[in-house]
C-alpha cells in the first residue's frame, strides 16, 4: 500500500498518480440505501440516458460568459429573458427552484432525470452549497449560493458526501484555529461524525498510523507515525463531480424552464486530475496547472461562505475547459470537463515520489505555497461580451 506524507492526509496516490473519470462506478459510501444504490446506478449508466447535454463542452460559446454575481450582461429591455436564465434573485444567492414542477428545472443537474410537470420521480430543493458543509453563520443574506430542483437520491447521496467531506475540511482546516464559527463546528463532527472508511470510528478517532522497521546490521529501528483523518476518494469524486455539474449548468442553459434549453453535464465527461491539502498547494503540478490556465477565459470565478467555498471555471478554444474546487480552505480539487484527455495535464512536472526502505510504501515532501504566489483563483469574469 502506497502513502504519502504522514502530514499529508488528503493527497493519497490513488487522486494523484492516475487519471480519475468521476462515473461512478461502484457503491462510494457507507450507510447508503437502496434508494441511494439506485442513484448510484443512474450514474452509471448516465451514458445511455438521453439528455439535453452540453453541446458547448467542445464548441466556442462566446454567450455564456458569467461573474458568480450576475451571470450575464443583459438587455434591460428585456427582464424575463435575464429571470429564465438565471433565476430569482435573493441577495446573492440565485434559485431555479420552486414548490411547483413546471416553474423549476426541468431535469436534475445531476442524474439528468427528468422533474418537470408531469414527471414521477420524487424531488426536492438541492442547495449547490449545503447549509452544513460550511462553518455556521458563513453563509448570510450576501452569500452567493444555487437552488435549484434535483431528485431526492442525488440529493441525498450528496448530502452523504458532504457531511464527510466537510468534516474532514474543517477538522483539519486553518479555520479551526482562526474562527471561533469553524473551531465550533469542528469540534461537534469530531465528536459525532464517523468516519466511511472505518465504521463506528468518530471522526476525531480516525488517524492513520504508520509503522516503518528498518534493519541496520544487527540493529533494527521501529518508526511510527501518525496523520490526520484522511478524506474518502469516492467522496471527494462524488462531491467534486455534483458542484461541477450543477455549475455548468448554471452557465451554460438558456432557459432552465425549458428542457430543451437546458444544458446538462453527463459525469462521462467530467475527468477529476487531483486533490490536494493545504500544506501541498504548492505542489508543482498544482503551481503549473494554476500558470496554465491563467490565460483562459474564465466562465465563472466563485468565493462565498466567507471563503470557506471557491470555484472556477476556464475554458479554451481548443483544450476543452478547466475546473477548480476548494473547500473550507483545505482541500483543492482540480480536474477538466473533456471528451478525450488533453495536454492540459500532460508534461507536468515530477512529484518526486519515493520508495520507502521497506520498498512497499512511497513519500514525497510537501510544498506549502506562498499566498503572494496562489493564482488558482485570481482570474476575472469578463463581462463585456454578451
Amino acid at each position: 500500500m502506497e502513502q504519502t506524507s504522514s502530514t499529508c492526509p488528503l493527497n493519497g496516490p490513488s487522486l494523484q498518480a492516475r487519471w480519475i473519470r468521476a462515473a461512478v462506478t461502484r457503491a462510494t459510501l457507507h450507510k447508503l440505501g437502496s434508494r441511494q444504490q439506485a442513484a448510484l446506478q443512474k450514474h452509471r449508466q448516465c451514458s445511455n440516458v438521453a439528455l439535453p447535454e452540453a453541446a458547448a463542452v467542445d464548441t466556442a460559446t462566446e454567450n455564456l460568459r458569467c461573474t458568480w454575481a450576475v451571470f450575464v450582461k443583459h438587455d434591460p429591455r428585456n427582464p424575463s429573458a435575464l429571470s429564465h436564465r438565471i433565476g430569482r434573485l435573493t441577495g446573492e444567492t440565485i434559485s431555479w427552484f420552486h414548490r411547483e414542477r413546471r416553474l423549476s428545472n426541468q431535469h436534475c443537474l445531476y442524474c439528468g432525470a427528468a422533474l418537470g410537470l408531469g414527471a414521477t420521480t420524487k424531488s426536492d430543493k438541492e442547495h449547490w452549497i449545503g447549509r452544513n458543509f460550511v462553518p455556521t453563520g458563513t453563509m448570510g443574506n450576501q452569500a452567493f449560493n444555487f437552488l435549484f430542483r434535483a431528485c431526492t437520491e442525488c440529493n441525498a447521496r450528496k448530502a452523504v458526501a458532504e457531511r464527510h467531506i466537510s468534516s474532514v475540511t474543517l477538522i483539519n482546516g486553518p479555520g479551526r484555529h482562526e474562527d471561533t464559527r469553524a473551531a465550533a463546528v469542528a469540534g461537534r463532527k469530531e465528536a459525532r461524525d464517523f468516519h466511511p472508511d472505518k465504521p463506528g470510528v468518530a471522526m476525531g478517532k480516525s488517524h492513520d498510523h504508520h509503522s516503518i522497521n528498518l534493519a541496520l546490521g544487527a540493529a533494527s529501528i521501529s518508526i511510527r507515525l501518525v496523520s490526520p483523518p484522511r478524506a474518502n476518494h469516492d467522496a471527494v469524486i462524488e462531491l467534486a463531480l455534483n458542484h461541477v455539474q450543477a455549475l455548468f449548468s448554471l452557465i451554460t442553459s438558456e432557459d432552465y424552464l425549458d428542457a430543451a434549453k437546458m444544458r446538462l453535464l453527463p459525469a462521462r465527461q467530467v475527468v477529476v486530475f487531483g486533490a490536494y491539502g493545504r500544506s501541498d498547494w504548492g505542489n508543482p503540478r498544482l503551481v503549473e496547472l494554476s500558470k496554465r490556465v491563467q490565460a483562459w477565459e474564465c466562465l465563472a470565478n466563485v468565493t462565498s461562505a466567507d471563503g470557506y467555498f471557491r470555484a472556477t471555471m476556464r475554458r479554451h478554444e481548443i483544450q476543452g475547459w478547466f475546473w477548480a474546487l476548494e473547500w473550507n480552505k483545505f482541500l483543492r480539487v482540480v480536474g477538466a470537463i473533456v471528451g478525450n484527455q488533453i495536454p492540459l495535464f500532460e508534461n507536468l512536472p515530477d512529484e518526486e515520489w519515493r520508495l520507502m526502505p521497506d520498498g512497499k510504501r512511497r513519500f514525497k515532501a510537501e510544498m506549502p505555497l506562498a499566498d503572494g504566489d496562489d493564482v488558482l483563483f485570481a482570474s476575472t469574469v469578463d463581462t463585456s461580451a454578451t
